[in-house]
């Protein structure tokens, strides 16, 4: 799963520390020393971490001289206040409520790029018990949500005045690029082994994330996918995700689990090709991670019934080779439950033969004296 791209690191939220050139590389067991501590302030999950390791001495003296030449522009508590008002903007003037709206995505972009590039100091800072940072962007992305259901819900009815259908426009334009932050936000935050361990374990994070997926953006549905995809690799995870679309079909209203996943394949034409891969991916992780055979046939069966088989098949000469990669590897994983169901059949009756045979033997043996 990608986690961030380091291109996109903001002037304006990070600045050097000194404007000084780069100092030579210590030697050997200096650099190493520095390294492992750097490695150790940016909490990554061991396979990150492994890669890192890997580096060559060059490569690992640039990460140690970037970690250490920044400095955070702001304190978290700076973006908790500015959160906290979007969300309950009492006490601030009309004028103060516009130009917050106006700039909420820049404040939870620049959270974003503070969560991704800052030391885990200030991450830890973030999400501890003075600010409650995962708590404030779980509340801000649920009530993004109860917005662009509104205004989603209201988009076919605007047949006002033109300006006052685009101020509704650009206002929905607003809530769902927020959305979208937000998600990038917990992917940050995610990103740290700390930071994971909270998300999967806060009462409400991964429902608000799976809901996301009502967003229209292609982008956001990928983003969001990934993460659940993430989350359903690690122990425990495979139980969360799942309650989460329970609780995902419960909201939604949809008749069966997963019915949101298969709007991608019935409209497959019209479907970006990235979210139909994640979507893939997602599906895979779902039904093979699972050890226990009958769990596995029934979340297949789950799937199957929603119409799955069929759109793959329509699918398998696709142009993708990644998508390709995905189907095939659902189908190669896939139970045939037919073939399951004859060979317990006969498994039955030739157990129910042998019982039988054995039963006769024994009656023989105990009686051919007295004949």
């Amino acid at each position: 799963m990608k986690m961030g791209n380091d291109n996109s690191r903001s002037t304006r939220d990070m600045r050097p520390a000194t404007s000084t050139p780069r100092t030579p590389m210590p030697d050997a067991p200096e650099l190493e020393r520095r390294f492992t501590k750097v490695l150790a302030s940016m909490d990554l999950p061991p396979d990150k971490a492994r890669v890192l390791k890997s580096y060559e001495d060059e490569k690992k003296w640039d990460l140690i001289c970037d970690q250490e030449k920044v400095v955070a522009k702001e304190p978290p508590s700076y973006y908790i206040n500015k959160i906290h008002k979007l969300i309950d903007p009492t006490g601030t003037t009309k004028r103060q409520r516009k130009k917050l709206l106006d700039h909420s995505t820049q404040i939870v972009r620049e959270l974003e790029i503070s969560l991704r590039t800052n030391h885990i100091q200030w991450v830890r800072e973030f999400l501890g018990e003075e600010n409650n940072g995962l708590d404030v962007l779980i509340d801000y992305l649920h009530y993004l949500q109860i917005a662009m259901t509104r205004e989603d819900s209201m988009e076919d009815l605007l047949t006002a005045k033109p300006s006052t259908a685009r101020h509704k426009s650009l206002h929905a334009s607003h809530t769902r690029d927020d959305v979208h932050v937000c998600i990038m936000c917990l992917r940050a935050i995610m990103n740290h082994q700390y930071g994971f361990n909270l998300v999967i374990n806060h009462s409400s994070a991964i429902n608000m994330i799976a809901l996301s997926l009502n967003h229209k953006s292609h982008r956001t549905k990928t983003l969001v996918l990934e993460l659940l995809a993430a989350v359903c690799l690690v122990q425990g995870g495979h139980e969360i995700i799942l309650k989460a679309f329970d609780h995902f079909k419960e909201v939604s209203q949809e008749s069966q689990r997963f019915e949101k996943l298969m709007e991608y394949f019935r409209k497959y034409e019209d479907t970006n090709i990235d979210i139909m891969v994640a979507c893939m991916q997602f599906i895979n992780i779902v039904v093979h991670s699972v050890d226990d055979m009958n769990y596995r046939v029934h979340l297949q069966y789950e799937f199957t019934q929603l119409g799955l088989d069929e759109f793959l098949m329509r699918l398998k000469r696709t142009e993708s080779e990644k998508l390709s990669l995905q189907i095939n590897a659902y189908l190669d994983n896939k139970f045939d439950v037919a073939q399951l169901l004859e060979d317990a059949e006969t498994k039955h009756v030739a157990l129910e033969r042998s019982e039988e045979r054995r039963v006769g033997k024994e009656c023989r043996s105990r009686w051919s004296p007295y004949h």
